[in-house]
């Protein structure tokens, strides 16, 4: 039997941890005020060696939210990566950074790939600056 991450994470949660789950039965929150929350599943794509099309179907087939990918720099790469995402109905989180040893031009791809980053709206960002 073949499970998806969100599928393996419900069994293994009630399954395996049931004797946990008792300290939960009581939430401090009320559920009404819960309304809205939801558990996300994003994949990474560090080491995937195909397309970002296919990235994209295998962790939508593998029952992921989204994934968490390099802000692409390159238009192309942008325009590309965002239309797989959206084919898939995939959300998406940029990890951000800079890559020269020099600090002002470290700071300066740092800032720019921030800052179109958050244009793109995506659901976080994780900063390596």
């Amino acid at each position: 039997m073949s499970l998806t991450r969100r599928e393996f994470i419900g069994a293994t949660s009630v399954g395996l941890f049931s004797s946990y789950l008792s300290s939960f039965a009581n939430p401090i929150v009320k559920e009404e005020n819960e309304s809205g929350f939801e558990l996300l599943i994003f994949a990474t794509d560090w080491g995937f060696k195909g397309s970002v099309d296919e990235f994209c179907k295998k962790i939508k087939e593998a029952g992921y939210n989204g994934a968490e990918v390099g802000y692409p720099t390159e238009e192309k790469n942008r325009t590309e990566m965002l239309a797989a995402f959206k084919k898939y109905n995939l959300k998406f989180g940029f990890l951000v950074g800079g890559s020269d040893k020099e600090f002002k031009t470290h700071f300066d791809q740092f800032i720019s790939s921030l800052t179109n980053a958050i244009n793109l709206k995506p659901e976080y960002i994780n900063c390596h600056s």
